[in-house]
C-alpha cells in the first residue's frame, strides 16, 4: 500500500491477478481451460494482453483512417443488423447502435477506442474479459460507453472478421458475486444472444491461485 491507503481500483486488482500470468505459460493455459479451451492446446499457444485496444492499434498500424469506415459499416450491418432494436434488459440507448449518418460516425469512433481489460488468444478463441470489483454494470443511462460487454463483443467480432481470423470471440467476466452479475441487464442480454456463457462468469478466487 502507498501511504497506508488501500488501492481499490479494478485496474490494480486486474494487474495483480494477471501480470504474473504474462510470464507463466502453464497458468495462462489453465485459465483458458476454465473458459472452454480444448485440452490439446499447448501452453506456448496462449497469448495474453491487458487493457487492449485492438481496433485502435490495428488502424494505427495500418495507417488507416476514415477511408476504412465503409468496410467496417458494411460488415457491422451484416453482422449486427438488428442490434439497435434489441431489448437490452433495462439498458437504454439502443439507438446508439443504429449505423446511419452521424450515428455511425459516433459508433465507429466508440468501437475504435474500445478498451478490453483482459484478452487472450489461442488457436481456437479470442477470449475478451471484463473485470469488475466494486463497480457494477450500469443500466441507468443513455450513454453508449456503459455497455461494456456489448461494445467489447461487437468490437472484437468485427476485428476478427476484418482480419479473416477463423477463431471464436468468447467473452468472459470476473466479478465478486457471480449470482449478482447474472441479474444485470447487460449480462442477461449477452447470455440470451448466446454470446456469453454463464459458466464463463468467474470469481476472482478462480484466478487468484493461478497468480501465486
Amino acid at each position: 500500500m502507498i501511504l497506508g491507503i488501500e488501492n481499490r481500483t479494478e485496474n490494480w486488482k486486474t494487474a495483480l491477478h494477471f501480470v504474473p500470468l504474462l510470464q507463466n505459460d502453464t497458468a495462462r493455459l489453465e485459465f483458458v481451460r476454465l473458459l472452454g479451451e480444448p485440452k490439446e492446446t499447448r501452453p506456448d499457444e496462449v497469448s495474453l494482453e491487458l487493457y487492449w485496444s485492438g481496433v485502435r492499434d490495428y488502424l494505427h498500424q495500418k495507417e488507416a483512417g476514415r477511408e476504412t469506415d465503409h468496410e467496417w459499416k458494411t460488415l457491422y450491418e451484416d453482422r449486427f443488423p438488428l442490434l439497435h432494436q434489441a431489448d437490452f434488459g433495462g439498458l437504454k440507448g439502443q439507438g446508439n447502435y443504429r449505423p446511419s449518418g452521424q450515428r455511425w460516425v459516433k459508433l465507429f469512433d466508440n468501437l475504435r477506442n474500445t478498451e478490453i481489460d483482459i484478452v487472450l488468444q489461442t488457436p481456437n478463441h479470442l477470449f475478451v474479459g471484463e473485470a469488475k470489483s466494486e463497480m457494477a454494470f450500469s443500466a441507468s443511462t443513455n450513454l453508449f460507453l456503459v455497455h461494456q460487454l456489448v461494445r467489447q463483443y461487437v468490437t472484437a467480432s468485427l476485428l476478427v472478421e476484418i482480419l479473416k481470423c477463423e477463431i471464436e470471440v468468447t467473452p468472459f467476466l470476473i466479478v465478486n458475486n457471480v449470482e449478482e452479475a447474472k441479474r444485470r441487464g447487460q449480462v442477461q442480454f449477452m447470455c440470451k444472444q448466446g454470446w456469453l456463457k454463464k459458466e464463463n462468469i468467474l470469481k476472482w478466487e478462480d484466478v487468484r491461485h493461478l497468480a501465486s
